[in-house]
């Protein structure tokens, strides 16, 4: 009808805005029929009251068409119209579609895409039937048909796929089971509405796979090529190895995508999902994403495990059959895809297979890595994943759990089992813990195996920062052996053995594997009987014999830092059993303890015990209780031993005991109080590198120690310290050393070197009977006469004393003089050069700093320097403040003490009572001076007790401080802090030296020596001069 602008189908129907029903029956023959309408404003076409077109309104006036499948008989036709305004038209016609029909093999493969089949049929409404009648094979198989659009498969007069309809962009499948040998008929019926048309139809054996190929990476559009591929192996796999070619005619060789199909009868159970491919991959099972790594990459394996469950719904004959979709592309270069079902149970079988965890409670999907068919076998469980690493690439490097399984034949025998990591560990064998270590530390357990498969399980949990896991098996010993895991061994079963073992006649394995620090280490054993030792293979302690009676130890130098596999190995032969091991770093003690005073029998316990303090000393106090459970309070004693690298020199080794104790250093007895009571003892300690042995333990040297406890209270403590230094300084000065003496000469020094004569006529005696020289430019000579060598001059009036009167024939008598003289400028130089005295001589003390402490132990010096010294007996403690607090050596403030004090006896230091001061009347008190300061010749008690009082030197101690402030004040912090400064003052020569004796300062360090050489421990410090 063509009603025009404002046409109508009646007269009595205005131009707009009305509506019309046309209806008809008709006889249709069986077929399928394009119905085409086509109207302003709408359309809507039923088929025996079903909706065909749908036009209401017919937006774009475009002609609609729609095909039907319509059966044989007698059918009503409704067309109903519908006008708005202005034109009006309304077309529709029907009629049986163009088909035709073609023989061809299994397979069914076109795609038209827009154009015609053939010639006189459209390229769009047409039908076809493809004849895939053959002879097939007895077996299930699988049926899939990709369509665009309907589709029909057809099977022995059963339709197994009716899909009548628009393309849906999926391929329609279903199974054809039960499928018995011979000639079968097989029809795809296809239908095509518009655009695009393509029709697949395969036919596949169950576990072989249909493959579909895209010219591109996307999978979009229809395929370009398809082909059914066989099963690989005996998982029956999909195996495509590409190499660099193409898949299939008309799809290159790089950038092109692939899905492929399977139907597989799957047991119900635990399976690997093994997915490998160069380069993504997706894997389905029944419809769910399991793998999903769609990324370039080289050819490499993303497996998981799942549980395959039967299939709820379907008849029972169907429960166990799956189907696998695969999603495939490859970008460039080579191609490769292979994935399968491996059952699980088969896939652990001599091989592990480790199941990863995206969290701490092995929940979820778990990733696969190992297994018999991985392209990354696992050889054993000897990971370290580091602070960022996992096991797998989709898990984070924290939080993650993994589960590690393997099935083996196992011989009879004794196995070890050796677990470590961090953070946690728990091994099973054959579904049973024998291992439980869910925290940071390493563990074993030895378990007697009866020959046959064994199921080992390991569980891992990773919570953040360092990650590792290792697991070791070992077979000890085809017998029943005692094996324990410990870092510590300590067993004394005395005359039995370990429970369920003989008494004699056994072996014992101990795993003392550990993580170790870095650094130096000590093995130690005690054994009755054999013991052995091996540390990562190597063998350290080897002494497979009978009972010694001694410890068997050994030397662990420059160990790494990390696990280390550790075993020491023990056999019993006869009477008493018992074994000790222990691997100890430098400077910790091992102890042994005895519930007897005397060391007597084999040890009934051990421990390691810290050292204590930067000295690294040994220290144990258990006042009145037992230091372990297997000795008493009282009673007891103690073998300690350590390994220390001390460097060749001296030492101060101390002790403190209560009771007896002795010390041994390299198996050489150096301190011997085996006597009841508490007691200090001290020594020095000379320590020489050890002969014969390799460099590296030339500075090693082992400590032992004993000891025992009476009764009552208990306590020891060693300590070994090096004597600092010397230390050797120097200070150079603006003087060349010639310049120095000229100015030396310039102010008269004295000397009272040499034996000295005078000619009887040089000297007088004053009116107080004093002898003095009679005038000037007088030479003293060493012998009486003029023939003699000139030593030195003496100045008018200078004093003397006459020792002797010798008669020279010719010449007057010569008098062999005590006096101080001016010196000759050879023995000032002597005196003044710091090389005419070596460091290792008394005479160096000279250079002593005396602004440094000596750093000097106060009960030390109290119990050899000043233990009866009279008023300076127990006065360590002043000296040693006084000497920090205004930084002066304390042995030389303890030596200037007493020499002015004469030991501390003389009447200013044990006190003088002061009335007066200065002529004038004050308040009595009793003062001391220890340094003689301010006693002049002509006046010692009187001005040296009143200068005393006015600086409130009232007690020992203050006379102590006071006295060394002083000395401080006047030359210490000037600068002159060594007795050949104090002398010489080589940064002003001639100014401000204490004394005009050239042999001053060498005088005076005989006694400073002599202190030092009674101490134990102290620092010497040298500030030597450099002339310019």
């Amino acid at each position: 009808y063509q009603w025009g602008d404002y046409g109508s189908p009646h007269p009595s129907v205005p131009g707009n805005r009305f509506s019309a029903r046309f209806t008809k029956k008709v006889n249709m023959d069986a077929g399928t029929y394009v119905f085409k309408a086509n109207a302003d404003d709408g359309v809507r076409v039923y088929l025996d009251n079903q909706l065909v077109i749908d036009a209401w309104p017919n937006v774009g006036f475009n002609q609609r068409s729609q095909s039907v499948n319509v059966a044989a008989g007698e059918h009503t036709i409704r067309v109903e119209y519908l006008e708005d305004a202005a034109r009006a038209y309304l077309n529709f016609d029907f009629q049986p579609i163009a088909q035709f029909s073609e023989k061809t093999g299994k397979s069914v493969f076109y795609n038209w895409g827009s154009g015609s089949p053939r010639s006189g049929i459209p390229s769009d409404f047409f039908s076809a039937i493809f004849d895939q009648s053959n002879s097939f094979s007895a077996g299930d198989y699988f049926i899939q048909a990709l369509a665009d659009d309907g589709v029909k498969v057809e099977v022995d007069g059963n339709m197994l796929i009716d899909r009548w309809s628009h393309y849906t962009g999926k391929a329609d499948r279903t199974l054809w089971l039960g499928v018995t040998e011979g000639q079968h008929t097989v029809k795809t019926h296809y239908l095509e509405n518009v655009f695009g048309a393509a029709i697949l139809s395969d036919i596949v054996p169950l576990d072989s796979w249909l493959a579909y190929y895209y010219p591109n990476k996307e999978l979009s559009g229809m395929p370009a090529a398809s082909k059914i591929i066989s099963p690989t192996g005996s998982l029956k796999t999909l195996y495509q190895d590409f190499g660099t070619g193409s898949p299939a005619p008309g799809v290159g060789s790089d950038n092109f995508s692939a899905k492929y199909t399977t139907a597989k009868r799957v047991t119900a159970g635990e399976y690997i999902l093994r997915a490998k491919a160069d380069d993504g991959i997706r894997v389905y099972v029944d419809g769910k994403l399991y793998v999903d790594r769609w990324t370039n990459s080289g050819f490499r394996e993303d497996s998981i495990k799942i549980n395959i469950a039967d299939r709820p719904g379907v008849p029972e004959g169907e429960k166990d059959i799956h189907w696998i979709d695969v999603e495939y592309y490859d970008l460039a270069a080579e191609g490769k895809v292979e994935v399968g079902l491996e059952p699980f149970h088969e896939a652990v079988k001599d091989q592990w297979v480790g199941e990863i965890f995206p969290n701490q409670n092995f929940q979820g999907t778990p990733y696969i890595i190992g297994g018999s068919n991985s392209l990354s076998p696992i050889a054993k469980i000897d990971y370290q994943w580091g602070n960022a690493g996992s096991p797998h690439s989709l898990v984070a490097g924290d939080n993650f759990s993994a589960r590690f399984t393997k099935k083996l034949n196992m011989e009879a025998g004794t196995y070890a089992f050796r677990a470590n990591a961090d953070d946690g560990i728990r091994v099973k064998l054959d579904n049973q813990v024998i291992i439980d270590n869910w925290s940071f530390a390493p563990q074993g357990a030895g378990i007697y195996l009866p020959g046959g498969e064994h199921t080992l399980t390991v569980e891992y949990i990773e919570i953040s920062g360092n990650a590792f896991a290792k697991l070791d098996i070992e077979k000890l010993s085809p017998n029943k052996i005692f094996y324990q895991f410990g870092k510590n061994v300590q067993y004394n079963w005395g005359l039995s053995g370990p429970a369920t073992f003989p008494t004699d006649h056994f072996e014992a394995v101990f795993d003392q594997s550990q993580n170790v620090q870095a650094g130096d280490h000590f093995i130690q054993t005690f054994a009755d009987d054999g013991v052995q030792v091996e540390i990562d293979g190597q063998m350290f302690i080897n002494r497979w014999t009978d009972y010694t009676g001694t410890a068997d130890r050994a030397l662990w130098l420059g160990a790494s830092s990390g696990s280390h596999t550790i075993k020491t190995r023990y056999y019993d032969n006869v009477l008493e059993a018992g074994v000790f091991s222990h691997i100890v770093p430098f400077d910790k003690w091992l102890a042994y303890y005895y519930p007897n005073k005397t060391l007597n029998g084999f040890p009934v316990a051990a421990k390691v015990l810290e050292p204590v303090g930067d000295s690294k000393r040994l220290s144990e106090s258990h006042q009145a209780s037992s230091p372990v459970p297997e000795v008493g309070a009282d009673n007891f004693s103690v073998r300690y031993t350590t390994a220390k690298r001390l460097d060749a020199g001296y030492y101060s080794l101390r002790t403190r005991a209560d009771d007896g104790i002795r010390v041994y250093v390299d198996g050489v007895l150096v301190l011997d109080r085996w006597t009841g009571g508490v007691k200090e003892d001290s020594i020095r300690l000379k320590i020489t590198d050890r002969p014969n042995v390799a460099v590296s333990e030339k500075n090693v040297h082992w400590i032992d120690v004993e000891y025992y406890d009476d009764i009552a209270a208990g306590h020891i403590e060693l300590s070994i310290d090096k004597q600092p230094g010397p230390i050797y300084l120097t200070t150079h000065y603006n003087y060349t050393f010639s310049q120095a003496v000229d100015k030396q000469m310039s102010v008269v020094p004295q000397t009272d070197l040499h034996s000295k004569y005078l000619r009887s006529d040089s000297l007088v005696k004053d009116d107080k009977g004093t002898w003095r020289v009679n005038g000037s430019g007088w030479n003293v000579r060493n012998g009486p006469g003029t023939s003699y060598n000139i030593v030195g001059t003496m100045v008018h009036w200078a004093p003397a004393s006459i020792l002797r009167t010798v008669p020279v024939t010719g010449d007057l008598n010569w008098y062999q003089i005590a006096a101080w003289m001016i010196p000759l400028r050879n023995d000032v130089e002597y005196y003044m050069n710091p090389a005419n005295f070596a460091k290792e001589s008394t005479q160096y003390f000279q250079f002593l700093k005396l602004s440094e402490s000596a750093g000097l132990d106060v009960n030390e010096v109290n119990s050899k320097i000043l233990n009866g010294k009279g008023i300076l007996q127990g006065k360590a403690s002043a000296f040693a403040e006084a000497g920090r607090t205004y930084g002066i050596n304390e042995v030389y403030l303890i030596s200037h003490a007493l020499l002015e004090t004469g030991d501390g006896k003389s009447e200013l230091a044990t006190g003088v009572r002061v009335t007066k001061v200065d002529g004038k009347d004050v308040e009595p008190k009793t003062v001391y001076n220890m340094y003689g300061i301010k006693a002049l010749d002509s006046c010692p008690l009187e001005c040296g007790s009143e200068y005393a009082y006015k600086m409130g030197w009232t007690t020992p101690e203050l006379a102590i401080k006071g006295g060394a402030k002083f000395i401080a004040e006047q030359y210490i912090d000037v600068g002159q802090d060594t007795l050949y400064k104090m002398r010489w003052n080589p940064s002003a020569p001639g100014t401000h030296q204490y004394a005009t004796d050239i042999g001053w300062a060498v005088k005076q360090v005989y006694r400073i020596k002599s202190l030092y050489d009674l101490l134990s421990n102290y620092t010497l410090i040298f500030d030597e001069p450099v002339y310019k």
